[in-house]
């Protein structure tokens, strides 16, 4: 992946492998430690909020990757 990111001028982010980007409220940044792989959905224990667990992931990679200043 990342020589087809030289072709085309891009580059390759990788997350830390323990990253909790799925158990990690994008709104308070609360980490659920008791979520397990078969929860979709979940509710922020801090703030309330209603989590899809891929749609959080995806969020919360997005914007640590913006915050990583660049190389």
């Amino acid at each position: 992946m990342e020589y087809k990111a030289d072709w085309y001028g891009s580059r390759v982010w990788k997350a830390d492998r323990w990253f909790p980007s799925s158990k990690q409220c994008g709104h308070c940044h609360r980490v659920n430690r008791a979520l397990t792989l078969a929860d979709r959905a979940w509710v922020c224990t801090g703030c309330g909020t209603v989590h899809d667990r891929d749609d959080n992931a995806a969020r919360n990679l997005l914007e640590a990757m913006l915050a990583e200043p660049t190389a």
